[in-house]
């Protein structure tokens, strides 16, 4: 969720919360942490896709 006065996406704690007070919600997470590259949230989708194949 962005902010409209600062152009800023509010922290996903907060986002979480403001869900959860207005009763809504809250879409699936694939990746939960700090953004460092597209390229290392890919690489970790991927890792997790064939953990879950080899159940």
């Amino acid at each position: 969720m962005m902010e409209k006065e600062t152009g800023k996406y509010l922290p996903q704690d907060q986002v979480k919360e403001m869900v959860t007070e207005l009763g809504l919600t809250y879409v699936p997470v694939f990746y939960d942490g700090p953004f460092v590259s597209w390229k290392a949230i890919s690489t970790t989708n991927r890792v997790r896709e064939r953990m879950k194949n080899q159940k």
